[in-house]
């Protein structure tokens, strides 16, 4: 049996050598631009609403993490914009009632499958 000096010649080139590489950009995580409002009455009894403005995010499955609070499965428009409740309340566990945010400064991020963003402030002001 013969074989082409060619075919022959590109089978062991194939076995010595290397692989080529295949270079895959990673996604970066998002980047926040700023909140609207960056600021809003603490209590329950005074729902307020926000918008983080960046890049990065996807079109589900984000997670804003405000202070303490985890606010899971978030949807972006475009990717540049996520609308959200401002959390009132730290969820209890078990047994242990729900804690009021009291008024201050908290850290906003977001959290997408490509990391978490830096990170805003918004302030809990007190109720009016």
């Amino acid at each position: 049996m013969r074989f082409a000096p060619a075919i022959i010649f590109s089978e062991l080139l194939s076995l010595i050598a290397p692989a080529p590489q295949v270079s895959l950009a990673q996604a970066q995580p998002p980047e926040l631009i700023d909140i609207i409002p960056a600021s809003g009455p603490a209590g329950e009894a005074y729902p307020l609403q926000a918008t983080i403005r960046g890049t990065g995010f996807l079109p589900a499955g984000n997670m804003v993490e405000f202070g303490p609070v985890k606010i899971p499965d978030l949807r972006s428009a475009g990717g540049v914009r996520i609308t959200f409740y401002v959390p009132k309340l730290v969820p209890g566990r078990g047994e242990v009632p729900p804690l009021v945010l009291t008024e201050g400064d908290y850290r906003v991020t977001v959290t997408t499958s490509s990391g978490t963003s830096n990170a805003l402030m918004f302030r809990l002001t007190r109720s009016p």
